[in-house]
């Protein structure tokens, strides 16, 4: 009990330093963002890009091997590796899940540097994590249809233009995690609509896919779906953000379910989309109830299960531990010993929190420059 705790104190500790340094070492990059050239913008989102995929691969490492939980990948596509996806749709069943079908899965594709998460508006005035994902361009939603989905527009029109390299963007279709309470609302609505009734996902909403299909259309990339499957601390518990950090309960094993499609090849109307999603998830439904009734392990009766392949990876990860851990130490022992750092700091948590006066540094930063993208779209 006392090792967990310890673990998930010690998680908790260095992903937070780690979101700490992103802050410092990207706060000069906020001098150029007045700056309304394309090569000036460019370089900078490949900057914050850069050091934002390399702390998201080191919190991905901590998770795997500090917190030691196993992340397997299946797949009936064998060069599911190979390709780079402009979205990533996942079921919801815990608040963490954007960890492991997010910087886990990204990881393994290479591609966290390209990461940008869609994620709820409250988040961004979180100290030092709701800054850093500002920077990057992250997708925060207010869950009204009205204003979510022309910003999702205007924030993937911006990222897909405004740098050489394509955005992945990570999308939770159901809105919210699987508690107990959103069940019954889902089953709800389910009856009400003459839907199928589901018990280990939601059903789905379109609006969020429609608005990221509407940008990503034509644009040569991939969509994958994942089913994420847990085997939790604790049978049947779902974790959570508090029990990782409090408890150190991290889930023992993970399981990626991936299937990749053409975006190109998904259907625009939202009717339709509707119509792919409920497929989708009623398919993840089935997965997911044999996945728990066989004890949380993938069930051994492939064809009757329709479970996919296990798909092997590489883990590199001692550069990046390497470099993450020493940006810390050096950015820490600063602090310490030099006065005029600590008021830089001071200097910069002052403009990190003035910058809700602007609604926050992404929202800035499309205000400043987005029409200069809109022309190319």
């Amino acid at each position: 009990m006392m090792r967990d705790t310890i673990k998930g104190l010690i998680f908790f500790s260095l992903f937070a330093a780690a979101c700490w340094t992103s802050c410092v070492v990207l706060f000069p990059t906020i001098l150029f963002l007045p700056i309304h050239s394309e090569r000036i913008i460019a370089l900078r989102r490949k900057i914050i890009n850069f050091y934002s995929g390399t702390l998201i691969d080191f919190s991905a490492i901590l998770l795997t091997t500090l917190c030691g939980t196993k992340v397997s990948l299946y797949s009936d596509n064998p060069n599911i590796l190979n390709e780079k996806p402009l979205l990533i749709i996942s079921n919801h069943r815990t608040r963490v899940d954007w960890m492991f079908s997010g910087w886990c899965y990204c990881k393994m594709l290479d591609v966290n540097s390209r990461l940008v998460v869609m994620l709820k508006e409250e988040l961004k005035s979180v100290p030092i994590f709701g800054w850093a994902m500002q920077l990057c361009m992250y997708i925060f939603l207010h869950r009204k249809r009205d204003i979510d989905v022309p910003h999702i527009k205007k924030m993937l029109d911006y990222s897909i233009v405004s740098t050489d390299t394509k955005p992945t963007i990570l999308l939770f279709p159901e809105g919210t995690d699987l508690s107990p309470t959103m069940v019954e609302k889902s089953n709800t609505f389910a009856r009400e609509h003459n839907l199928e009734e589901m018990q280990y996902v939601l059903q789905p909403k379109s609006a969020g896919m429609a608005a990221c299909m509407s940008s990503l259309r034509g644009h040569d990339g991939y969509l994958h779906d994942i089913t994420i499957a847990y085997r939790d601390f604790h049978v049947g518990e779902r974790s959570n953000d508090v029990a990782f950090v409090l408890k150190g309960e991290f889930p023992q094993e993970v399981h990626l379910i991936v299937k990749s499609y053409k975006i190109d090849d998904i259907p625009t109307e939202k009717i339709e989309i509707e119509k792919w999603l409920r497929s989708n998830f009623t398919a993840k439904e089935e997965l997911l109830k044999n996945f728990y009734e066989n004890n949380s392990f993938p069930p051994s009766d492939k064809k009757s299960k329709k479970w996919p392949n296990k798909i092997q990876y590489k883990n590199n990860n001692t550069k990046t531990i390497i470099f993450v851990l020493s940006v810390i130490c050096i950015i820490f022992v600063s602090l310490y010993f030099y006065s005029w750092f600590r008021w830089l700091c001071t200097l910069m948590i002052v403009v990190y929190v003035g910058a809700k006066a602007g609604d926050g540094f992404d929202i800035i930063e499309l205000s400043i420059h987005g029409g200069m993208f809109s022309k190319k779209n």
